[in-house]
């Protein structure tokens, strides 16, 4: 028997991705294999025994375990004994750990001297307690029984297999899975070949739903984009390939020992679970062959794919790992393979998702909070997972927007038609996981009874969109369009068709089981489950004959005990365990004839049997089990059967789930006020025209009426930059994101919160917002929001939207105000996006003075003695205080510290004011001479734009010097002054500071 010497069992431990390694050492002497592992009892104690165990003197049952252990070394087992799933050795301490169960111990062999770690957990609690395990990115492999423990010979062991290995991608039960978040596993595949820059290398991603059978893959050149990528999927688990490409922290010790020269490059979101596996699995010919074999293709053109392309490799992982866990008991039942292309949909990198808080709250992660809990009115599940992928994706297509809102203003204007369509999609069940589970053949009867009861709802719903379509004019064609592939997979002859083989097949559940463990109801086998009305054969029908005599037999006999004893009381049960038995209360055993066998003993009766009963009993087990055993048989045959429908109740799933979108943008729509966003065509440059636009998730968690709304301008001719000031606390930063928010639900093709909205298709959504610092990797708060400003800065177009906040406020003041000036320029000046830049450096609201396209907003304040009443009202100009001091007091700082800030204020207000004339005279010329610069670079590649605007004669003075004038070297000449400026004030500051010390 071949042992490996080590074993893995990779977990993971937020916020960073380790592998824990669990060591059991296996060593041959004379025949003899010995294992050494560690044992620790008690979760306090400190102190860690070393064991050594000889194989030999395990008992039978642990030495199995060891078997089974040794061919899935990657999973924590649980090994099924009893009423539970029990672990031994290391596994026991991992269980333990990573449940918060007691660790106990079990003696492991009669010659073996010590007891070994033993956990578990209940068998009708194991779906719960995987949850849990599963969540925590620990592999699991189960071990049941597979034959009945009272089959089992005297002395044997009872047959146990693995028959689930379950991993955090891998999930298909209902009960392990959110109902309105995709499960995606996905394969990753990066190629950095010989490019000196590893950022630009190729690479892949595949990902596959095995919940709803959804099966994509995308591929490009950026490793941004692929980390972008993968963030907006969101994968419960992601398959890396097992070489020296990633640096990871967990990885030092085999980076040492490795030889190679390539490459490493930094594992993107380390908070997502990796799962290493073999080169092999990576084998490009054999995706190639398996996608050609499960889509019935005879070339990979069909999916958009080259013979060379990275996506065949991506793809062989996922068809690998899909053998060899879920797939051991039947095929997924996978979609069409479709290609996605990143440039289909606006740019949204992680800080984005982040700070606009799309999908959870930004403070404490709570779903509760987040713009997809505010717009979410959908009624089916497959609806709500719809609806977050398309708040990930936001579109770039104009026509498909323009689609989208008219449907969505079709339903807003038929009220009674959407009223209708809501009430019957709420009884509907989540036909996408169910149509996947029927096409793998892991339906069961409770399945097929939720498939008909959905499908019998269809014909209403087709009466109700006929109707809608109906209404339609000539103008809305693009709705008609959408109506008409929302109605063809919804075929009234085809549910009609499954609707009837289903009722054929299956009945009602019975709401209310008779509670009484008494024969009449015990031999009819009533339960709560959906059972089986199969269609009668004449093989099983002889059976149920002959099992209905049986039970006569059994009423008959427990009628003639009665008589016989006199003991009306007298009962004839069944239990599984137990089997037949004939109760008598305690008060009658004196009674009890010699013929009864006792059985057991209760505190209210005595249950025994007769060697009649026994007999008999055995009769009736065998005829039970031949019946269960044949409708099996015919159920299969009727799962089989209704297999070929999967294909189509997936694209009838689809339907549902668009429609559900709609109609839940249209609730929202009507029941906050939304409008239609007006798309331009960006022939004039982009704009974005808001007017008294407001925060859908703001709105919602305060009083109705309370909330106040405030209008934007920004246009790529006249005004692309603002620069917005004003006192903490006012809500600037709010004031951004809900810019964010309503272009990001505009790019869905929902409604908006505001009056009116005129908007261009941005290509990008940037943010940065709030201050956070990543001690994992040493990167202090400032080296943060640089970072992401970098990026920003790098990455954004003339099509993009950018929100930044308080940029520049990690630092000291000259060095952050400089900061934040360049960055407002470059955005304005060369990227040319529009911007929106918040900020409490008053002094950059002389970017307005200089730059034609710049605009200063500030966000209103009434001050009244010494306190501040927030108006929370954006209007022009900008603003000069910050009031920190009067919210430091709100917040409740003591009274001798605020009237301490208050006296230093004062002192170093006058160093401001100096500061402030200095920027006036050096960055004004500076600003001109730039802006010239920059008019002359745009003339080259952009065409021609009005820059009409009002400003004082000096700056059209300044436009019209010559070259000598806008030279760099003047530039530089007026920048080397500026900083002599900038350096004596500094001085007179700190003059200032000591000559003020109390």
């Amino acid at each position: 028997m071949a042992f490996l010497s080590e074993v893995l069992l990779r977990t993971r431990i937020a916020p960073s991705w380790q592998r824990k390694r669990y060591c059991f050492s296996c060593r041959s002497h004379h025949k003899a294999k010995w294992y050494t592992f560690h044992m620790s009892f008690q979760k306090a104690s400190t102190q860690t025994d070393l064991k050594r165990i000889d194989y030999n003197k395990l008992s039978p049952m642990l030495k199995h375990f060891w078997d089974t252990k040794q061919q899935h070394p990657d999973y924590l087992l649980l090994y099924r004994v009893g009423d539970f799933f029990e672990s031994f050795f290391e596994d026991a301490i991992i269980l333990s750990e990573k449940l918060e169960v007691t660790l106990t111990s079990k003696d492991g062999g009669k010659d073996l001297g010590f007891k070994v770690p033993m956990s578990g957990i209940p068998q009708h609690s194991l779906d719960k307690y995987l949850s849990v395990l599963l969540k925590k990115n620990v592999k699991v492999a189960v071990c049941d029984q597979t034959e009945p423990a009272t089959l089992t010979q005297a002395g044997s062991l009872v047959k146990r297999e693995v028959t689930r290995l379950l991993t955090p991608g891998t999930l298909t039960e209902d009960s392990m899975l959110d109902a309105k978040k995709n499960n995606y596993l996905a394969a990753m595949v990066v190629n950095i070949g010989n490019t000196d820059h590893p950022s630009k290398a190729h690479w892949a991603i595949a990902y596959v739903d095995t919940s709803t059978g959804e099966f994509q893959g995308l591929e490009g050149t950026d490793i941004e984009v692929c980390i972008r990528e993968l963030n907006r999927i969101a994968p419960s688990e992601v398959l890396i390939e097992e070489n020296a490409i990633w640096n990871t922290s967990w990885e030092e010790n085999e980076q040492q020992q490795s030889t190679t020269t390539q490459q490493h490059l930094p594992l993107p979101l380390p908070d997502l679970c990796y799962t290493t596996r073999p080169t092999r699995s990576f084998d490009s010919q054999f995706g190639k062959q398996q996608l050609l074999q499960r889509f019935h293709c005879n070339s990979t053109e069909v999916f958009g794919l080259k013979e060379t392309s990275l996506l065949l490799k991506a793809c062989a992982a996922i068809f690998h790992y899909l053998e060899e866990t879920i797939e051991r008991i039947a095929p997924i039942d996978l979609r069409f393979f479709q290609l996605q292309r990143a440039d289909d949909f606006v740019y949204l990198d992680e800080n984005t998702l982040r700070n606009l808080e799309v999908l959870v709250t930004l403070r404490e992660g709570n779903k509760k909070g987040a713009l997809l809990w505010s717009v979410d009115r959908t009624f089916t599940c497959m609806g709500a997972r719809l609806l977050r992928r398309w708040l990930l994706h936001p579109l770039r297509d104009w026509n498909t927007l323009q689609a989208r809102y008219d449907f969505v203003e079709l339903l807003v204007h038929h009220s009674d038609i959407l009223s209708g369509i809501v009430e019957t999609l709420k009884g509907l069940n989540d036909l996408e996981r169910l149509a996947c589970r029927i096409g793998s053949l892991r339906a069961n009867e409770k399945d097929f009874y939720a498939l008909g009861e959905s499908l019998k709802k269809i014909p209403r719903l087709l009466y109700i969109l006929h109707t809608l379509k109906t209404t339609c004019v000539e103008h809305q064609q693009r709705v008609v369009n959408l109506l008409e592939d929302i109605l063809k997979p919804l075929s009234e002859e085809l549910i009609r068709a499954m609707v009837e083989e289903i009722d054929a097949n299956i009945v009602v559940p019975c709401s209310n089981p008779p509670s009484r463990a008494g024969v009449g109801n015990q031999l009819e086998n009533v339960s709560s489950v959906q059972k089986q009305k199969l269609q009668k054969n004449g093989e099983l029908e002889e059976l149920e004959k002959e099992y209905e005599l049986h039970m006569k037999w059994i009423l008959e006999y427990e009628r003639k005990e009665r008589k016989r004893l006199g003991w009306n009381s007298l009962k004839i049960g069944y239990q599984k365990s137990l089997g037949y038995y004939i109760s008598i209360s305690k008060r009658a055993i004196s009674k009890v004839p010699s013929d009864y066998i006792r059985k057991q003993t209760l505190m209210g009766e005595e249950r025994y049997t007769t060697a009649s009963l026994i007999e008999r009993e055995q009769s009736i087990l065998h005829i039970r089990e031949c019946i269960a055993m044949k409708e099996r048989e015919i159920f299969d045959a009727f799962r089989n059967h209704l297999q070929q429908y999967a294909p189509r109740i997936q694209n009838i799933a689809q339907s549902i789930a668009t429609l559900d979108v709609f109609c839940g943008l249209a609730k929202v729509a009507m029941e906050r006020g939304y409008c239609r966003p007006q798309l331009q065509d960006n022939k004039n440059g982009a704009m974005l025209v808001i007017r008294n636009g407001r925060h859908p998730v703001v709105e919602q968690m305060i009083a109705p009426g309370s909330f106040v709304s405030n209008s934007i301008e920004l246009s790529h001719e006249s005004s692309r930059l603002i620069v917005l000031t004003g006192p903490n606390s006012s809500g600037k930063s709010c004031y951004l994101r809900q810019i964010g928010t309503i272009q990001l639900l505009a790019q869905i093709g929902s409604f908006v919160p505001a009056e009116e909205a005129q908007l261009s298709i941005m290509d990008a959504i940037f943010t940065r917002v709030g201050a956070v610092d990543d001690i994992g990797s040493g990167q202090s708060t400032f080296m943060v929001e640089m970072t992401e400003t970098a990026r920003i800065l790098r990455q954004a177009t003339n099509r993009s939207l950018v929100l930044l906040d308080e940029i520049g406020r990690g630092t000291t003041t000259l060095d952050g105000l400089s900061i934040a000036w360049s960055v407002a320029e470059y955005l304005s000046s060369h990227i040319q996006c529009l911007s929106i830049f918040a900020t409490h450096y008053h002094e950059m609201n002389e970017l307005a003075t200089i730059f034609p396209w710049v605009t200063n907003l500030q966000v209103k304040v009434i001050e009244r003695d010494d306190q501040v009443i927030f108006l929370h009202k954006v209007v022009p100009g900008g603003a000069n205080k910050s009031y920190g001091i009067q919210v430091a007091a709100l917040a409740g700082l003591p009274v001798p510290v605020v009237e301490r800030a208050q006296s230093v204020w004062k002192t170093l207000e006058q160093v401001g004011m100096q500061m402030s004339r200095v920027l006036k005279t050096q960055l004004y010329q500076v600003g001109s001479s730039t802006e010239s610069i920059a008019s002359r670079e745009e003339s080259k590649h952009c065409p021609p734009h009005s820059m009409v605007k009002n400003t004082d004669q000096n700056m059209k003075n300044h436009n019209n010097n010559n070259n000598n004038t806008n030279s760099m070297e003047n530039i530089q000449q007026q920048l080397q002054a500026m900083k002599q400026q900038l350096g004596w004030l500094e001085s007179q500051l700190v003059q200032l500071q000591s000559n003020h010390k109390p």
